[in-house]
């Protein structure tokens, strides 16, 4: 623990040493991850109408701010990779058909 690291797990502070010591942060930058006022929960839930409100503290998702994602019951956010991916293939696929697929390997 760095010595400027506050203990207190409930502290804000110590959330945002947490994400600067995180060694996994660099993979954030490689996916498409939405912003609040894209996301129909946020609507569905109040909060994007509360952060336009101008009464940001009684949001929960600030509308400007990209989402927190953490749910472990879909497909997860979309790389960025895969749009380029799937176009890639679908050249392929248009310019060679059937011929394109590659059996067995």
């Amino acid at each position: 623990m760095t010595p400027d690291r506050c203990d207190d797990k409930f502290d804000f502070q110590f959330a945002l040493n947490l994400d600067q010591e995180d060694p996994l942060k660099a993979f954030r930058q490689q996916f498409c991850i939405p912003y609040a006022k894209d996301v129909s929960s946020t609507k569905r839930h109040g909060s994007h109408e509360a952060a336009e409100s101008g009464n940001a503290s009684d949001a929960i998702f600030k509308p400007d701010e990209r989402c927190v994602y953490l749910c472990g019951n879909s497909l997860g956010l979309q790389p960025l990779e895969t749009r380029t991916l799937l176009l890639q293939e679908l050249d392929v696929w248009s310019q060679k058909s059937a011929a394109s697929i590659k059996v067995g390997g």
